[in-house]
């Protein structure tokens, strides 16, 4: 099976290398192709806007070798293996797309996708905080490649992790905005709840501290309507803080008429 492979890679001029020096080189080079997993050329040349190519590694007994492909002909781009050991991928190299090779299943270790790497990518500019990066990344992939395995948990990752940051940063209106684009699109996410709670009660206290109390009933409107049960409570405790508060105004008013009366 192995042999097989070996000989239809050797088939059209990759010549297996069997020096010590020459294993060495070739897996620097591969290194050097997969730099597109978030290194120095990846930060320079974002990964969307390469040109698409998958990257091949074959196992252990064919050298580990990596090779560049154009973007495999996948159902629904997703890599499952053959069960026949006798089984195919039929492959274009990126440098010689005219020609195709067929590489035994057996003989591959992994596959990673294009779309992969972008993912990936995405993934380590959030972790990052690199948000508007992200964004484009992701962006890019829901517009090309909107099957990703993972796509829709990382825009919501996302979406969070920017609402975190916008909250340590007292921007409570646009972290509030953020955090309900997360709970349109997955409600139960954990820990979603609690991020709004947190930011509606500072956005409510500013509202308070400012004498804003028309907002703030808009503010207590919107997580009644929206959040429902999840935010009860807060909104329990909320209407009665604007009734305390209208209830000391109204008693103000009448001790000011009643002054004004002797």
């Amino acid at each position: 099976m192995n042999n097989d492979l070996r000989l239809s890679v050797v088939g059209v001029g990759l010549r297996p290398i069997d020096t010590r020096l020459g294993r060495f080189v070739l897996r620097l080079i591969g290194i050097v192709l997969l730099l597109g997993n978030g290194s120095l050329w990846a930060q320079q040349t974002k990964i969307y806007e390469q040109e698409p190519y998958d990257v091949i590694t074959l196992n252990a007994a064919n050298q580990g070798r990596i090779l560049r492909v154009l973007p495999l002909d996948l159902p629904e781009r997703r890599v499952v293996p053959s069960s026949n050991p006798n089984a195919t991928l039929r492959i274009r190299l990126v440098d010689n797309p005219d020609e195709e090779i067929d590489v035994a299943w057996g003989g591959i270790e992994k596959i990673d996708l294009f779309e992969d790497r972008v993912l990936r990518r995405a993934r380590q500019l959030v972790r990052s905080r690199e948000f508007d990066d992200a964004f484009e990344h992701l962006g890019f992939l829901q517009n090309s490649y909107p099957n990703t395995v993972g796509l829709e948990e990382t825009v919501d990752s996302l979406l969070f992790a920017e609402a975190s940051a916008l909250y340590r940063e007292r921007r409570f209106d646009r972290a509030l905005l953020l955090l309900n684009e997360v709970y349109q699109r997955n409600p139960n996410r954990r820990g979603l709840v609690t991020a709004l709670t947190r930011v509606s009660q500072a956005l409510f206290a500013e509202r308070i501290k400012s004498q804003d109390y028309r907002d703030a009933r808009r503010i207590v409107q919107i997580a009644d309507d929206q959040y429902g049960s999840n935010l009860a409570d807060s909104v329990r405790n909320w209407k009665r803080q604007l009734q305390s508060i209208a209830e000391d105004a109204l008693g103000e008013a009448r001790q000011y008429s009643d002054d004004g009366n002797d």
